[in-house]
């Protein structure tokens, strides 16, 4: 009698259940890669590229704004302005004075002013060379003999030829002081007459020349004075080429 032939298979019977220790490791290496950040189920946050988009434009904005700021700064406070309404000085003279102008000698001029002491300037002409500036001046002491002579080139110690001419920019062109007057003193009820120099070429932008006595330390107002500081303004004219 022949005993039956069992054939083997390698199919696992249904009933019979894996190794607990497979299915814990399954289960753990499962745990492990669904709990990792990079395997977040997540939907990616549809705003983002919209706020990126936003945080450029309010760059791009903020560039622009500084650039006109600049740009508006330079034309409102470092850019020169074209008029300027600050009066010539002998450094940019050539803005009101054409090259090769030069200022006119005048003669015939009757320019008077009086000092409340009695002094009496009159001015008859005025010419001018590279070298200095002559005024045609006549001073007049109306005081009657006694009551005082007058200086208009006084001395103040180490300070010499107060007496001057302005130009009207600050420049000052001192008397050239005779030899035989040099404080210009003037007696009671006399008169002097002559063609007095100041020292210097007198700036060529020059619209009116002063002439100054006393220029330091004299007094415009006081009636007895001796010293009488006395202002006098020679209108100029110019000739251009």
């Amino acid at each position: 009698m022949k005993k039956p032939i069992h054939e083997q298979t390698d199919a696992q019977p249904a009933d019979k259940a894996p190794p607990p220790d497979l299915l814990e490791s399954d289960n753990r290496e499962s745990d492990q890669f669904s709990n990792s950040p990079e395997f977040d189920d997540a939907p990616l946050a549809e705003g983002a590229p919209a706020q990126s988009g936003r945080l450029v434009g309010i760059f791009l904005m903020g560039f622009l704004a500084a650039i006109l700021l600049s740009a508006l700064s330079y034309f409102l406070v470092i850019r020169p302005r074209g008029n300027n309404p600050v009066a010539p000085t002998a450094s940019n003279s050539d803005q009101t004075i054409p090259e090769g102008g030069s200022l006119v000698n005048a003669t015939g001029l009757n320019l008077e002013t009086q000092h409340p002491d009695g002094t009496i300037l009159r001015v008859e002409g005025i010419s001018f060379d590279s070298t200095k500036t002559t005024v045609h001046l006549t001073a007049i002491n109306t005081k009657n003999p006694g009551e005082g002579r007058i200086r208009l080139n006084q001395t103040w110690g180490t300070i010499r030829n107060t007496m001057v001419l302005k130009d009207g920019f600050g420049g000052e062109y001192p008397l050239i002081a005779a030899g035989g007057n040099p404080d210009f003193e003037v007696k009671p009820g006399q008169t002097i007459t002559g063609a007095f120099n100041f020292s210097g070429k007198m700036n060529p932008a020059a619209r009116t020349v002063t002439l100054v006595t006393n220029s330091k330390g004299g007094s415009p107002t006081n009636s007895i004075s001796q010293t009488p500081l006395i202002q006098l303004q020679i209108p100029v004219s110019h000739t251009y080429p």
